[in-house]
């Protein structure tokens, strides 16, 4: 349960160390960091939570999605994603091994892709990222579509 004052903002030039940090941490990605790329979530003060939609020439990447320990299981992941779904061009990518976590959201796996995501599938995650890495992908239109059947 979340209590207290929480507030979303874009991240500035000041959150980044406490991010940079806590991507290090919890083994996201780390390329091509900047704070325009980030939304958090703030509770009395303190950054709890984290996650950015990072531009490709060719996509759009939701990524670097990341809940403080102390602040797990208490609906802050969710509520990143949310917001960067709604922040988010019409179709967004991803590149997880968290499948089961984003299909709610209305992401699915993905064999054709844009260029830039084929490429940091086989070149980035095939040296640091965790197995079962896959692409997914979110078209809000289709999404759309869906909830008004």
């Amino acid at each position: 349960m979340i209590t207290g004052k929480t507030t979303f903002r874009n991240a500035t030039i000041n959150d980044m160390p406490h991010i940079v940090r806590m991507i290090g941490e919890f083994d996201l990605d780390y390329e091509h960091l900047a704070p325009e790329q980030f939304l958090v979530i703030e509770e009395e003060g303190q950054v709890v939570a984290f996650g950015r939609l990072k531009p490709y020439p060719d996509a759009v990447e939701l990524g670097s999605v990341g809940v403080r320990p102390d602040r797990r299981k208490m609906g802050y992941g969710k509520m990143m994603v949310e917001a960067l779904i709604e922040k988010a061009p019409d179709e967004i990518w991803i590149t997880t091994n968290l499948r089961d976590y984003f299909r709610p959201f209305g992401f699915a796996e993905s064999e054709q892709m844009p260029a830039s995501i084929k490429n940091k599938l086989e070149n980035f995650c095939h040296f640091t990222c965790r197995p079962g890495i896959a692409a997914m992908v979110l078209r809000k239109t289709s999404k759309l579509m869906d909830t008004k059947k």
